[in-house]
C-alpha cells in the first residue's frame, strides 16, 4: 500500500531523486544520524500504491535511465 524511504538531509542529490520519483516528503528525524563528527537530519518519504500507478510509466522511465547493465 506504502513505500517509504530515508535520506540524509544534506545528500541533495538523494532528496532531489526522491522527489523526482513522486515521493512526498512526510517528515524530519532530527539530529536522526551520526557521521563519525557529528548528527544530522533524517528525512522521511512515502509514496502511496495509487501515486505509483497512476506515475508509474514515467517514473520507471527515470528509474531506467540509471540502471546500468554490465
Amino acid at each position: 500500500h506504502k513505500l517509504n524511504a530515508e535520506a540524509i538531509s544534506t545528500n541533495k542529490q538523494s532528496l532531489h531523486f526522491h522527489k523526482k520519483l513522486g515521493f512526498h516528503q512526510e517528515g524530519i528525524f532530527r539530529d536522526y544520524y551520526f557521521n563519525g563528527e557529528c548528527f544530522l537530519d533524517v528525512v522521511r518519504f512515502g509514496i502511496l500504491k495509487s501515486e505509483w500507478l497512476s506515475k508509474r510509466f514515467v517514473i520507471e522511465k527515470i528509474i531506467n535511465k540509471y540502471n546500468v547493465t554490465s
